[in-house]
């Protein structure tokens, strides 16, 4: 989970990773935000980056991540990898909305006791198909993390 107390450590991290960036790229984000950073880094945290390791395998807390993902989707990525981005993120925000409602369900709330024996009642092919009316199709996706390292790491070779 990303916590904001971590996050001053995290831009840390981040200005350590930019500082070993090829500057075509860091020339790409804006001052304004680089001001961010730079202002509100933890100068006491050390974090070195380990240039024999590739980039896949940099130890990285959760909210680096989610700052990288952040100048990635805005800075570096194309339309075509923007619009991919998004889309899968409004899928898996869909996923888990899905997913609270099936388990706060108004209506089994307000079923009685006698609704839920008979529902324990019937066959197990009309459960199956009462199941089966009542899916959504789940596609296995990667993360939306796991592909923005990804593609942040394909700019480091």
């Amino acid at each position: 989970m990303v916590k904001e107390e971590n996050f001053p450590n995290a831009f840390k991290e981040v200005y350590v990773i930019l500082q070993q960036m090829d500057k075509e790229h860091v020339k790409k984000i804006p001052e304004d935000f680089m001001k961010i950073i730079e202002k509100n880094k933890n100068d006491d945290y050390e974090y070195t980056y380990n240039e024999s390791v590739s980039f896949d395998n940099q130890i990285l807390m959760r909210e680096t991540e989610a700052i990288l993902g952040h100048i990635f989707l805005n800075y570096w990525a194309d339309e075509n990898q923007k619009s991919t981005i998004i889309n899968n993120l409004k899928m898996k925000d869909a996923q888990e909305e899905q997913a609270k409602l099936k388990q706060y369900s108004i209506e089994d709330m307000f079923k009685s006791k006698n609704d839920k024996d008979k529902d324990m009642e019937l066959d197990s092919t009309s459960k199956e198909s009462k199941i089966k009316e009542n899916q959504i199709s789940v596609y296995e996706t990667e993360s939306i993390f796991t592909k923005i390292m990804k593609r942040i790491k394909s700019f480091f070779g």
